[in-house]
């Protein structure tokens, strides 16, 4: 079994050699989670690659593509809202 700070170690070094920021193991959990709900896949089977049981821990991980989601379309409706000037 490896440790936690064994596994860090060598994420790290991975990082630095292949000349990437930093982001922990945990936020990869998060991004991998996030970007597969926001290539639409559905929610069964997110919880299913994260190896949850329950739909509902999820959840917790995509929320922030339904943030991104929301920000585009509050984006997309200010603009529409104005008239743009033709030169």
């Amino acid at each position: 079994h490896l440790k936690e700070s064994t596994m860090r170690k060598h994420w790290i070094k991975f990082l630095k050699k292949n000349n990437l920021d930093y982001i922990t193991l945990y936020g990869l959990r998060h991004t991998s989670a996030t970007l597969l709900a926001y290539n639409n896949i559905p929610m069964i089977n997110i919880a299913k690659h994260m190896g949850h049981t329950n739909t509902r821990t999820t959840e917790t991980y995509v929320h922030a593509a339904e943030e991104i989601d929301k920000q585009v379309n509050d984006i997309f409706e200010d603009i529409s809202k104005t008239t743009p000037k033709l030169l």
